[in-house]
């Protein structure tokens, strides 16, 4: 009887040690999915040389004060982040797992050299200990549809009372009724509400049939900063017209300090 049960379990243990295995090379799998994997802070780097030309390191997304978690364990002041990432978990600690490849970046600040950067496929917050991310609806205000606001230099704005709101209008706005006089300045409860503009200025670098560019993605509230996400420059129509983009809109009145933020493209007119 002794004999029939050794022999049994010795059938059982080899089927046993592969089961293990097994789940051990699954999980694995799962937990070391990406190439390379690295933990820090969340960053949209702005290079301002891009006004003036010359050397200059790419805009977008970087990580800082970065560790790898694994797939190498070089260190430079910043990684570049591409691919799967948007402006949801910015100036936050996360983790980015995906591709690792190179860019060719340096200017003023860092020498021309060659960086790490990290294609995502994902990207994750992992210190629940950070404040949460408020989100702010916002509305579009039409009145750069007709293309009557005249701003000629680039920038952004935060506007937050009714007298900077009428001096906008009134040095810029160049809309008239029929009696020659100008179109009254638009009504902003500015006990509640804010406007914020991105402005791409002038000299007939733009062309269209309208100045209006839907650019302003995304308002958030994060550690007692509120950023503004700018996408692409919008499509301005097929009209040969020089236009001067913008995009304003008016959202919830908070005193908080602003940062508007860019992606490339967006970036290179502003």
């Amino acid at each position: 009887m002794l004999n029939h049960y050794n022999s049994y379990l010795s059938l059982l243990i080899p089927i046993f040690l592969v089961l293990v295995v097994s789940s051990c090379e699954n999980l694995d799998e799962e937990n070391y999915d990406y190439e390379v994997l690295a933990e820090g802070c969340l960053s949209y780097f702005v290079d301002t040389l891009l006004w003036v030309g010359g050397e200059c390191d790419p805009n977008g997304f970087i990580l800082e004060d970065y560790t790898w978690v694994y797939g190498s364990d070089e260190i430079y002041n910043r990684l570049y982040i591409t691919g799967n990432v948007d402006s949801t978990n910015l100036e936050m600690n996360v983790r980015v797992g995906g591709k690792i490849d190179t860019v060719f970046a340096g200017g003023m600040v860092s020498p021309l050299r060659t960086y790490f950067k990290i294609i995502a496929d994902t990207v994750y917050a992992v210190n629940t200990d950070q404040q949460d991310t408020t989100f702010f609806e916002f509305q579009s205000l039409s009145i750069g549809d007709h293309g009557c606001f005249q701003i000629p230099d680039a920038g952004t704005q935060v506007i937050r009372t009714d007298s900077v709101w009428t001096t906008v209008w009134d040095n810029y706005w160049d809309c008239y009724d029929g009696l020659g006089n100008k179109t009254p300045v638009p009504e902003i409860n500015f006990q509640n509400n804010m406007v914020l503009g991105v402005y791409w200025g002038d000299n007939c670098r733009y062309s269209g049939c309208s100045n209006m560019s839907e650019s302003i993605q995304d308002i958030y509230l994060l550690n007692d900063t509120i950023y503004v996400f700018v996408g692409e420059l919008q499509s301005l129509g097929l009209c040969a017209a020089c236009v001067e983009p913008l995009h304003l809109v008016k959202t919830t009145k908070r005193d908080y300090p602003v940062k508007f933020l860019w992606n490339n493209s967006s970036r290179m007119s502003i």
